[in-house]
């Protein structure tokens, strides 16, 4: 019997059917793969991103890569694969755009180390939909123990971490805030240099 987060999940998907749900083996022979994300055993175009997005994005990534020196986790990017579950039937592998570990490394072959522990997503008009609803769902019944959904639109970071009851608990963060990390302790962004145009270093 499936949960309230795995039904409501279901329903989401409802109008994206293809004739008809493949597996993580079947999809992993496509040549194009890179180009999808799996979900549910749903294929899903991967998005091309835009050079907002990519600022954005590297702007977290750079707060990020200073925050690796001093802790033990592994930080990957789009547009890794990620397995989402372990060794159950394997028919979900999604792209976002940052994905943490704690303590642990990700292999994409061998597939062992299941959810990451942080995953961020920075909103794009064409897959609003996807990343903000369908994934909230999908990361919720996998167990990833927190998710930033970052709009750069409203310049806005929405971070969700999951409760000991399987449910996220939401802080919204915008204006001249900080976005503080739970699961990654330490980690700490300022909406002004998330969502800045011009940083050092980056483009």
């Amino acid at each position: 019997m499936m949960n309230k987060t795995s039904e409501k999940l279901e329903q989401m998907l409802t109008g994206y059917e293809s004739e008809r749900r493949i597996t993580q083996e079947e999809f992993m022979d496509w040549k194009d793969k890179y180009n999808w994300e799996l979900i549910e055993g749903i294929p899903f175009k991967s998005r091309g991103v835009s050079l907002h997005h990519q600022r954005v994005n590297g702007n977290l990534m750079q707060e990020l890569s200073w925050y690796v020196g001093d802790n033990p986790v592994s930080i990957y990017h789009y547009p890794l694969h990620v397995h989402l579950h372990l060794f159950e039937e394997r028919s979900t592998m999604v792209q976002p755009d940052i994905a943490v570990y704690r303590d642990r490394c990700y292999n994409e072959c061998l597939k062992e180390v299941g959810a990451p522990d942080f995953i961020v997503e920075v909103m794009m008009i064409e897959t609003m939909h996807r990343d903000g609803n369908i994934k909230y769902e999908l990361y919720k019944k996998y167990g990833v123990k927190e998710y930033w959904r970052v709009d750069p639109f409203a310049k806005q970071i929405n971070k969700y971490v999951l409760n000991e009851f399987g449910k996220y608990e939401a802080t919204y963060y915008s204006g001249d805030d900080q976005a503080f990390s739970t699961v990654l302790p330490g980690y700490k962004v300022s909406l002004e240099d998330a969502f800045a145009t011009r940083r050092r270093g980056l483009l």
